[in-house]
C-alpha cells in the first residue's frame, strides 16, 4: 500500500510541478539517492525495510562478518516536494512534504517492519527509528514564513537536536560513520522516535548573528494536556567562520520500540527524557573543527497511565507497554570532535572521535553485570568524500567500535568494525 502511494504523490508532485511553472508559485521535486556496499565484522544480515539496512556499530547478536548493500550511507535517500506561495511581500505560505526509501529494496523505509520481521536474534539486523513506514516519515508541515517574523509551521518536523547534527557532527550526520548519525536516540535526545516529532508546532527566525528556535509537541490525550508533549529550545550563534550551538528538550511519555515476544510484533518502552546540546564548528582556510556534547536523561514516564496504547506503527504492542523500565535515573554523556579538511575543491578527507559514557542506573550498585552497569563506548571514524560535481559524489569510509561495562553487557565480540563505499545522487 506504501508502495502504491508513494507512486501516487510522486506523479501528483511531478504534474503539481508542471502546473506551478505555469502559475508562478515556487514549487519543487527533489531528492537524495545513497547506495553503497559495506563490509561489518560481527552483523546480522542486512535489512531490506531498515532506513540503513545495518547496525554498523557493536551489538549483542551480531556474530558473523557480513557484506551487503546499504541505504543512506551519508544522506538518508529520500524524495520530497517543498513550495511556498507569496502573500503580500513579507508573508508567504510553506510547506514541505519528504519521504524515505531504501534504495537497494526499492521499499518504502521502515524500521518498524525491520523489527517486527525479525527477533532479537535475527536473521537480519533490526533497529529502532522514527522513519517507520509512514508516506512522509522525514517531515510532513505547512507553515506561515516573513522576513521580520521568523516561520512558523505545523506538522510532522525534524527535531532542533537533528538538525544539529547535521551541522557539528564531523561525519555530518553520516548513517553509518556516525554514531550520532546512525542512531536517533542521539537526534531525538534520548529516544529515536523523537528525532522527528507529530503533531507539533515550530517556530524559528533569525536575530543579528543569533538563530533561534522552538517546539512544542501536542499530546492529544484527552483530559491530561501534559501526556505525551513536549518542548525543544534551540540557539545558534554565528560570527564569521566561527558557530556555536546551545539546544534543551523535554518529552514526556517518550516511547521506544523493540522485537516483540513474538514475529509481527514489537515490544514498547514509555518513558520521560531530558537532553542538553552544546557544539562548536569553527572553519580555518580548508580545515574546520567540529565538537559536540550532548546529556540524555531518562525516568520513568510522568503520565503511565496514558501510555497503554495497543499499536504501534501499525503493529501490534506485544504484551503492555513497559512504563517502569527504571529504578534509577539513567543518564548518557556523549563527547566527539574531529576534523574535515578540503585537500582540494573536489575531495574532502574527514576524522573523528565520539564517545558514549552511560552511569550505573541498576539501582542495586552492580554488585551483578547487567546492561544497567556503567559503561563506555568508544568510535573511531575516517572518510573521504570525493565531488564530482554539486550533486554527485562517491565516498569511502570506516568506523571501529569498542564498548565496555554495561554497554557490552552479554555482548559476543565487544569491537566492531565497518568498511564501506557509497555514491550519491541528489535531484
Amino acid at each position: 500500500m506504501n508502495r502504491k502511494m508513494a507512486r501516487y504523490a510522486l506523479s501528483a508532485a511531478a504534474m503539481t510541478t508542471s502546473i506551478a511553472a505555469h502559475s508562478g508559485n515556487n514549487i519543487e521535486l527533489y531528492g537524495v539517492l545513497d547506495v553503497g556496499i559495506a563490509n561489518v565484522e560481527h552483523s546480522l544480515g542486512f535489512d531490506p525495510y531498515h532506513p540503513v539496512g545495518v547496525i554498523p556499530y557493536a551489538n549483542a547478536t551480531g556474530t558473523s562478518s557480513t557484506t551487503g548493500m546499504f541505504n543512506g550511507g551519508l544522506s538518508d535517500s529520500r524524495w520530497g516536494v517543498r513550495g511556498s506561495e507569496s502573500i503580500t511581500n513579507d508573508l508567504k505560505a510553506s510547506f514541505v512534504l519528504e519521504s524515505a526509501f531504501n534504495v537497494p529494496s526499492g521499499r518504502t523505509s521502515n524500521a518498524a517492519a525491520s523489527m517486527a520481521n525479525n527477533t532479537a536474534r535475527g536473521p537480519n539486523m533490526s533497529a529502532d527509528s522514527a522513519i517507520s513506514g509512514q508516506l512522509f516519515s522525514r517531515q510532513s508541515w505547512v507553515g506561515l514564513e516573513s522576513n521580520s517574523l521568523g516561520q512558523i509551521s505545523f506538522g510532522r518536523h525534524q527535531s532542533f537536536f537533528l538538525d544539529n547534527i547535521a551541522e557539528f557532527d564531523p561525519m555530518l550526520g553520516s548513517q553509518i560513520f556516525s554514531p550520532i548519525g546512525f542512531s536517533g536516540t542521539y537526534g531525538g535526545g534520548g529516544n529515536t522516535e523523537d528525532s522527528r516529532v507529530d503533531n507539533s508546532i515550530r517556530y524559528k527566525n533569525r536575530f543579528g548573528n543569533f538563530r533561534i528556535g522552538a517546539l512544542y509537541k501536542l499530546g492529544g490525550i484527552a483530559g491530561n494536556t501534559d501526556a505525551q508533549n513536549a518542548f525543544q529550545f534551540n540557539s545558534v550563534y554565528e560570527l564569521g567562520d566561527l558557530a556555536l550551538v546551545a539546544g534543551y528538550q523535554k518529552f514526556n511519555d517518550a516511547f521506544s520500540a523493540s522485537n516483540g515476544a513474538s514475529i509481527g510484533t514489537l515490544s514498547v518502552t514509555a518513558n520521560d527524557t531530558t537532553a542538553y546540546m552544546l557544539g562548536l564548528k569553527y572553519g580555518m582556510g580548508p580545515a574546520t573543527i567540529r565538537l559536540g556534547y550532548e546529556r540524555e536523561q531518562f525516568t520513568n514516564p510522568s503520565n503511565p497511565s496514558a501510555d497503554a496504547i495497543t499499536n504501534l506503527f501499525g503493529f501490534p504492542v506485544s504484551g503492555s507497554v513497559n512504563v517502569t523500565p527504571f529504578k534509577l535515573q539513567k543518564n548518557l554523556d556523549v563527547y566527539w570532535g574531529g576534523l574535515n579538511y578540503d585537500v582540494t575543491g573536489a575531495l574532502t578527507l574527514s576524522a573523528a572521535y565520539y564517545q558514549v559514557n552511560q552511569n550505573d542506573y541498576s539501582g542495586t550498585g552492580c554488585s551483578t553485570s547487567s546492561s544497567k552497569c556503567q559503561g563506555k563506548s568508544k568510535f573511531y571514524s575516517l572518510l573521504a568524500d570525493y565531488k564530482f560535481s554539486k550533486r554527485t559524489d562517491i565516498y569511502a569510509g570506516a568506523m571501529d567500535n569498542s564498548v565496555s561495562g554495561g554497554l557490552g553487557f552479554d555482548y559476543a565480540y565487544t569491537r566492531n568494525l565497518i568498511v564501506g563505499t557509497g555514491l550519491r545522487h541528489k535531484f
